[in-house]
């Protein structure tokens, strides 16, 4: 007699971390089987890894146990090219506060930069980005972020006008107008003063 010998099946099962659903596998054994391949926003499939290391195409014999469950974890590397993206937003006057109402700066209006632009960087990985120093407003600090894989993640930069000063009015006297004022303010009197064309009463009181 010839013994016939029939091969045990057992179930795959799969952790893919935040990727893609993949469905249980039913193996034979002595069978070859395609392992799936998931798909994770901002990251790269390194394998599947089990106790016996990490899977990657096609396994076999996983399990000599009759019914038996193998479960396998997806491996992932991050992405070191992932988009985020940089906005910056300008204050169209002096007397707008609200940010909702700030614009994008815009080449084509005459803007000496680009209001929005994508920089890149390393999935999961928390960034500080800089701003530009943009003439004529101020620069707002830097902010940190932490990078989405699937390039979802957004810096917003507000950016004020910045206020120059008026420059203070500047007076020309010769030295015996000055002369003469200093002994009128000695003396405790009052008195007219034109400077640039400008009157201005100067009144002294005890």
């Amino acid at each position: 007699a010839i013994a016939a010998w029939t091969p045990i099946t057992y179930r795959i099962r799969f952790q893919s971390g935040g990727g893609s659903n993949c469905e249980d596998i039913l193996a034979k054994y002595d069978q070859n089987v395609t392992l799936p391949v998931p798909v994770k926003p901002g990251y790269t499939f390194a394998g599947w890894k089990g106790t016996a290391g990490t899977h990657i195409g096609t396994v076999r014999n996983l399990t000599d146990e009759k019914d038996g469950v193998v479960t396998l974890v997806a491996e992932w590397t991050p992405m070191t090219d992932t988009a985020y993206t940089v906005r910056c937003y300008k204050q169209p006057s002096a007397d707008v506060t609200d940010k909702s109402r700030y614009v994008l700066f815009n080449l084509d209006s005459g803007d000496s930069v680009d209001g929005e632009y994508l920089q890149y960087g390393t999935t999961d990985e928390t960034v500080t980005v800089a701003p530009q120093k943009i003439e004529g407003y101020v620069t707002p600090p830097a902010q940190s972020i932490q990078i989405a894989g699937d390039g979802s993640s957004v810096v917003n930069f507000y950016y004020d006008l910045e206020i120059v000063p008026d420059d203070p009015p500047s007076f020309s006297f010769y030295d015996e107008q000055l002369d003469e004022i200093a002994k009128k303010i000695a003396a405790g009197l009052s008195f007219s003063l034109d400077v640039d064309g400008v009157e201005y009463e100067i009144e002294q009181r005890d």
